[in-house]
């Protein structure tokens, strides 16, 4: 007996005992209620949050409990026999050991954060964690459930982009300590994350640092500078402390170059 294996991100499959099962999904209203319970997996659902699930957006029906009972009955049986648990609550039984791709991304970036966060780390935990953050980017890149729409996906996929920023992030930190191949991989990441979310100082952050690795200093220079006037012409901010530090330490590396450093 196999585990199951789902995927979220991207198109929505499931693969369970080696049966392929999401053309079998009852309609949109079960495959709302699988990826429902798919990412509320760590607790019982009741049956009340199904309803409001499904029909939030269109506005509460009145009975809506009694409307759930159809597509829940196809649903379980379009996943067989004791795969849909419970009925005040219910829950599915995918067990300790599914795979789904989600949660596997979200290990990989954790590996893979810690180890960009760590300086010392070399060798093989490190090429273990640049492995890791370009596999969990590759994962959130697919988006949260193309094609399915309600009120709670959107919400979810605010999440679920926040985490691809931070991959592709997490992509660029480490890739700043490699070859230039890797280098030139972390640069796309890099470019990703900032043309995403311009504002975002994080991935301008590690678009600069990389540039810096890189050897790029007049082209760091110009990321810092860049992102200086937008946040003062947009927001009537300044970059924080750690971008400054940032460009501090490249104004000294570049004036030591004997080159003059833009305005």
């Amino acid at each position: 007996m196999g585990n199951p294996g789902i995927t979220v991100c991207g198109r929505l499959t499931v693969t369970w005992d080696g049966e392929q099962l999401e053309a079998d999904l009852p309609g949109r209203q079960g495959r709302l209620i699988f990826a429902y319970l798919v990412l509320n997996r760590a607790r019982p659902v009741r049956r009340d949050e199904l309803v409001e699930a499904l029909w939030a957006d269109e506005g509460l029906p009145s009975g809506g409990e009694a409307l759930l009972a159809p597509p829940l009955s196809r649903l379980r049986k379009a996943l067989g026999q004791g795969r849909l648990e419970g009925r005040a609550e219910l829950s599915l039984n995918l067990g300790e050991e599914a795979d789904i791709d989600y949660e596997t991304a979200q290990r990989k970036l954790d590996f893979a954060h810690e180890v960009a966060g760590d300086r010392s780390v070399t060798g093989d935990r490190l090429a273990a964690g640049w492995e890791d953050a370009q596999e969990a980017a590759r994962i959130f890149e697919g988006g949260l459930l193309p094609g399915l729409e309600a009120r709670w996906i959107e919400e979810q996929r605010v999440y679920f982009e926040e985490l691809r920023l931070k991959s592709l992030e997490t992509v660029a930190r480490i890739g700043a300590r490699l070859g230039p191949a890797e280098q030139a991989k972390a640069e796309k990441a890099a470019r990703n994350a900032v043309e995403a979310s311009p504002f975002r100082e994080s991935a301008r952050a590690a678009l600069i640092e990389l540039l810096e690795a890189e050897g790029n200093i007049a082209e760091a220079l110009r990321a810092y500078e860049e992102l200086r006037v937008l946040l003062r012409e947009e927001l009537g901010t300044f970059p924080a402390p750690e971008l400054g530090a940032i460009h501090e330490r490249l104004l000294r590396a570049h004036e030591s170059s004997g080159e003059k450093a833009e305005p």
